[in-house]
């Protein structure tokens, strides 16, 4: 379980990160919204394609 949840952890940190790099590059107000919108919501792992 505690496995489990550290690497949601992860995907979640990683999904942050490119998100702000790329909110940075093109200035994206969705993306900063996303990135907020993202600190409130409960912690489940995300995939991204």
């Amino acid at each position: 379980m505690n496995r489990h949840v550290e690497e949601a952890d992860e995907t979640e940190r990683r999904a942050s990160l490119f998100h702000i790099r790329t909110g940075i590059m093109k200035s994206r107000p969705q993306c900063r919204y996303f990135i907020q919108a993202q600190k409130t919501l409960p912690k489940k792992p995300f995939a991204f394609a």
